[in-house]
């Protein structure tokens, strides 16, 4: 457009050299003067040599280069942001020689950078670039992916996107791992596609008292122990997923690019809680490599739930459905699979499918029911649970999927493992290639009266190896809401809520029923006798239909 200034123009020059090789190069003197063409380095594709170019002295930006088409088309590939670098850092920064204070979680793993931000949209991702990208990993022969980008959704398992996501995780054999989003710390604020898709595992993120006092200078951080960032989203799923499948540390001081300025920067979020994650999997992947042994996401997913370091800072149902089942436990994981090798065979990964009166005939992963305390129409709600054994698809028929049975125990567990009575479900079920349905019943008029918030899972364990522990969970989740009832004007509608007591860094939850018709809610918050110091009372409201 007139009198908008595009920035510098930059020719380039592609050509075949002598061996073949397509090169490029950037008359970068419109940038910087003085330069010329022939001092521009001659870049092959970058995952051909490994090789990138600087634009000037003055930017210090870097680029690499990417020839296709015979020619035809010259990628000049740069960054939209230091974000993706930053994340690169927290899985393999590699320092040799070091004392391995600023190496990743593993150092040296070799990374693919697969770009799927455009900057002309704030480097927001486009779905063009998400294909290419998935493309790209298998192309590539990638072990794991590490997504750390999404946005809020209200659709789980949901789209094109999602359906090869799926097929990169059970057809190609690549464990996925993505951010939860940072919308909390409000239920059911998982994003998409880390908190709400099936293949993927989502991450939420964690700080840990020398986190908070060394990265982010909190006073008194020993004060606060180790929780999760307000900010980091929770379940559940509007589907009745967990949402959130496991936690790392969620901030890190690691490296940025050179145009930056600065060598390292502090960022948080589940985007840097996810490539913790990746890292502690590659880890684990790594070492299966290097043991000769099997390496396929099913058998990943289940170690690393399974051996989680368990959280117990909030009550058990908050907990679960803010950290998932805990921290990455690496050396547990690693335990897991040498023990449980034998066992993984077939390798068979379960498909958990819930259906109820309440769920709109659409199929769920679990059962999520939001009731007024004492509703009638919610008293009892029986479900019926579907599980499918999937096997990978170089199975035999004969050999594998026939000859396969298993007969599952089957128990609903809370806290610890502690046995729930408001939720009912078969002592077992025994389970072919073609899957087995059972019912399972929630029944609302046992759940405790002293929380509004109840969280169980029908937990499934293979009767005949219990130390393999949970195959699959279906989770059970009831928030009980306060009825509004009505007044005299001019609050017609009101619900109170009163001495609630506030800690720092603790997260309070009420739950309220608007009534129906309403488009409109007004919260008037009177604080008692406050502390000296500057105090801020955040407050999170998250609307569910």
């Amino acid at each position: 457009a007139a009198g908008v200034d595009e920035g510098p123009m930059v020719d380039a020059v592609v050509w075949q050299d002598s061996e073949g090789v397509w090169r490029a190069a950037l008359d970068t003197s419109a940038i910087e003067g003085g330069s010329k063409l022939a001092d521009s380095p001659a870049l092959a594709s970058f995952r051909r040599e490994r090789k990138w170019g600087t634009f000037s002295t003055l930017d210090a930006c870097n680029y690499a280069l990417n020839v296709y088409e015979d020619g035809d088309v010259l990628s000049v590939v740069t960054d939209c942001s230091p974000h993706g670098t930053h994340v690169a850092g927290i899985v393999a920064a590699h320092h040799p020689g070091g004392d391995g204070a600023l190496d990743g979680v593993a150092p040296g793993a070799q990374i693919v950078s697969l770009k799927i931000g455009d900057q002309r949209m704030g480097s927001m991702e486009t779905g063009c670039g998400l294909y290419r990208a998935l493309k790209a990993a298998v192309d590539n022969k990638c072990d794991l992916v590490n997504m750390s980008y999404g946005e809020p959704t209200s659709e789980s398992n949901h789209g094109r996107f999602v359906q090869l996501a799926g097929e990169l995780v059970n057809k190609h054999g690549i464990i996925f791992v993505s951010s939860a989003g940072n919308n909390g710390p409000g239920l059911s604020t998982v994003g998409a596609p880390g908190g709400s898709s099936s293949p993927i595992l989502g991450i939420g993120a964690w700080v840990n008292p020398d986190m908070a006092a060394e990265s982010h200078s909190v006073i008194e951080a020993e004060t606060c122990g180790g929780r999760q960032y307000t900010w980091s989203s929770r379940g559940p799923t509007f589907d009745g997923d967990v949402g959130v499948d496991i936690s790392a540390p969620g901030g890190a001081i690691a490296p940025v690019p050179e145009w930056t300025l600065n060598a390292k920067q502090l960022m948080n979020g589940t985007s840097m809680s996810s490539p913790n994650a990746c890292g502690g999997m590659a880890l684990l992947v790594g070492a299966l490599k290097a043991s000769g042994m099997p390496v396929t996401p099913a058998r990943v997913r289940r170690a690393v739930l399974n051996t989680a370091t368990q959280l117990s800072d909030l009550p058990h149902a908050d907990q679960r459905l803010t950290a998932g089942r805990g921290l990455v436990d690496v050396s547990g994981a690693w335990d897991y699979l040498v023990s449980n090798e034998a066992a993984d065979v077939p390798d068979v990964r379960y498909e958990v499918s819930v259906s109820y009166s309440n769920s709109l005939s659409r199929k769920m992963r679990g059962v999520y029911l939001r009731r007024v305390r004492g509703d009638p129409a919610y008293a009892r709600v029986a479900a019926v649970v579907g599980v499918r054994p999937t096997f990978l698809e170089d199975a035999r028929n004969k050999e594998d999927k026939a000859a396969f049975e298993q007969r599952i125990e089957l128990t609903v567990e809370g806290r610890g493992g502690a046995s729930v009575g408001w939720v009912q479900a078969p002592k077992g079920v025994m389970l072919m290639q073609g899957g087995r349905d059972f019912k399972i019943e929630v029944d609302t008029t046992q759940l405790p009266e002293d929380a509004d918030l109840h969280f169980a899972e029908v937990v499934g364990r293979d009767s005949a190896a219990p130390e393999r522990g949970p195959l699959f969970r279906v989770p059970v989740t009831v928030v009980e809401a306060a009825a509004v009832g009505v007044t005299a004007t001019p609050a017609p509608y009101l619900a109170r809520f009163e001495g609630v007591q506030l800690a720092s860094g603790a997260v309070e939850r009420r739950f309220v029923m608007p009534p129906a018709g309403s488009n409109f809610v007004e919260v008037t918050v009177a604080a008692g006798e406050l502390p000296a110091s500057p105090r801020s009372i955040w407050l999170h409201l998250v609307q569910v239909q």
